[in-house]
């Protein structure tokens, strides 16, 4: 006789159970070779079906493995028969295996966003971004904003928008402040956080001195007008320095 076999499983976690260790074939034996996973094919001993929870299989000492599919919780149920010894084996009854698969939390997900690189006293455009998660809907997921460097960027220069799994982040730096930060972004689905970090450089604009206005006569040029350069992030030797008129025909490049 084959008696009916439970087992449980967290989500996304396999199971493996022996489903002949309870049955009975007094006065003979169970041959656990025999089990059959597909009792409407009685002719064939079936040892591998995949139902709409997963897949189970079976090996010859009658050693049940239960494969849930991804993120599926809940009742996975199958029937199954197995013979005895005897010269001419017996069929046993139909058994049911009920495997329960208990739900987990799944974290959430969030898409990167790429490196910016603003002006001082700017800001950056809507980055946009996509935020999901298998048990919430996206507009139940609570997503907010951090800085490393509160001077740079502080929290209310950090703005979140958008409804359902696309949302944006501006980012606005502190006026007159330059430097890096690392921004990241959180999403929470009341259990779990996902995050994404990017880096936000401020540059300030590089610094040039004056030239006075020069004439000169014709056919000649002017001496060697001295000017300075400099930058607060950029070595003065790594600043490119160019030239340019509005006259080509006077002062051509």
């Amino acid at each position: 006789m084959a008696t009916p076999d439970d087992a449980s499983t967290p989500e996304d976690t396999g199971v493996v159970f022996n489903i002949v260790s309870n049955d009975d074939a007094t006065p003979n034996t169970i041959d656990p070779a025999t089990v059959d996973l597909d009792v409407s094919t009685p002719l064939t001993e079936d040892k591998v079906i995949t139902t709409p929870e997963g897949e189970f299989s079976v090996d010859d000492l009658g050693v049940v493995t239960f494969v849930p599919l991804l993120n599926f919780f809940g009742d996975a149920t199958i029937l199954y028969t197995v013979k005895n010894d005897e010269v001419v084996p017996q069929t046993s009854n139909q058994a049911l295996i009920t495997v329960a698969v208990t739900p987990v939390n799944d974290i959430p997900t969030i898409t990167a966003i790429a490196d910016q690189v603003i002006s001082q006293n700017s800001q950056t455009g809507l980055l946009a971004f996509t935020v999901g998660d298998v048990e919430t809907v996206p507009g139940s997921l609570i997503v907010t904003g951090g800085s490393d460097n509160l001077t740079l960027v502080p929290l209310t220069g950090i703005a979140i928008a958008g409804a359902g799994a696309a949302k944006t982040v501006q980012v606005t730096p502190a006026a007159g402040q330059t430097g890096i930060a690392n921004i990241t972004i959180t999403v929470n689905d009341g259990v779990d956080n996902a995050q994404t970090t990017f880096r936000l450089t401020v540059n300030a604009p590089p610094t040039i001195t004056a030239i006075t206005n020069q004439i000169i006569t014709e056919n000649t040029q002017t001496g060697l007008l001295a000017f300075t350069v400099g930058d607060a992030e950029t070595p003065p030797g790594s600043l490119i320095v160019t030239g340019g008129s509005d006259n080509l025909t006077l002062v051509p490049l």
